[in-house]
Order: C-alpha cells, then sequence, then structure tokens
C-alpha cells in the first residue's frame, strides 16, 4: 500500500477499497482452498494410503498430484 502511493496513477479512496477488499477476497478464497485439500489428503490417506504411498515415492509427485491420479 505504501509503495501505490508514491507510484504513478489515481489516489482514490474508492479504488484503496475495491482493492483491500479483493485482496481479502483472494486470501480468503486460497484458505478455503488449503481446507480442502487438506480434507481431500485425509480422505485420500484414509481410504486409499498404500496407493498414495506408491504414487508419492515417484520424485516430483505430491499429495495433490496423488491425488488427482486416484481420484
Amino acid at each position: 500500500m505504501d509503495a501505490a502511493t508514491t507510484s504513478v496513477g489515481v489516489a482514490s479512496p474508492s479504488k484503496d477499497l475495491i482493492l483491500t477488499q479483493e485482496a481479502s477476497l483472494l486470501l480468503h478464497v486460497e484458505e478455503q482452498a488449503e481446507e480442502i485439500k487438506k480434507v481431500m489428503v485425509r480422505l485420500s490417506d484414509e481410504k486409499m494410503k498404500r496407493d498414495a504411498e506408491i504414487i508419492t515415492s515417484t520424485k516430483g509427485i505430491g499429495d495433490k498430484t496423488a491425488l488427482n491420479f486416484l481420484t
């Protein structure tokens, strides 16, 4: 925000509010996505633990990619 106030552009309280709200919404969506990922990983571990272990033992394949293969 400090850099934005001294950069080229138009200072507008309404634009500041919109930007702040959009950033807040983005952070909230990212938190929800992380929460969903954790639930999916937990469910995957419960139902397909052995398969997930085999897939994730391959270098470069993590939990998300294993879930894509198993679902």
